[in-house]
């Protein structure tokens, strides 16, 4: 029920601005749940960012970061090469903790990497064919990289 809510809200907001709420290539973001959280800097995961599951966000297929513009989940540095150990915006690591799915990163939120971060991008599936729709993909802003959320 608050994924419906959060979707019809960003809807709305995003129709107001002009623009998408949900493009993948685009800026939207709708806030994020309770359930979704970010540190930018674990020492679980050697100092690195990380973002963190809970409930059933933990069944979750992958979760990157994205900045603004075309390749937006790659290192800017190196945009031909797709795979995570190409990416410091791309999950690391995996750790399954009791309260916790904690999915490491490539660099810590301090860095120069994750100054151009704009959102938290989560698929739900493996194939994403409509990413309008909340149940297969979601875009979570990330306003403060340096701030822990959730």
């Amino acid at each position: 029920m608050r994924t419906i809510k959060l979707f019809l809200i960003a809807t709305v907001l995003g129709s107001c601005l002009g623009q998408s709420a949900f493009a993948v290539s685009g800026e939207g973001c709708v806030a994020a749940p309770p359930q979704v959280g970010y540190r930018p800097s674990l020492f679980e995961c050697n100092g690195n960012a990380a973002v963190l599951f809970r409930g059933s966000f933990r069944n979750a297929y992958s979760v990157v970061l994205r900045a603004r513009g075309q390749y937006n989940d790659r290192d800017p540095n190196n945009t031909g090469c797709a795979t995570n150990r190409c990416s410091p915006y791309k999950t690391q690591k995996r750790i399954e903790l009791p309260e916790y799915q904690v999915n490491c990163l490539g660099d810590n939120g301090y860095s120069d990497f994750f100054a151009r971060t704009t959102r938290i991008s989560v698929k739900f599936q493996a194939e994403v064919t409509n990413s309008s729709d909340p149940s297969q993909f979601q875009q979570y802003c990330l306003e403060d990289k340096t701030a822990a959320l959730n």
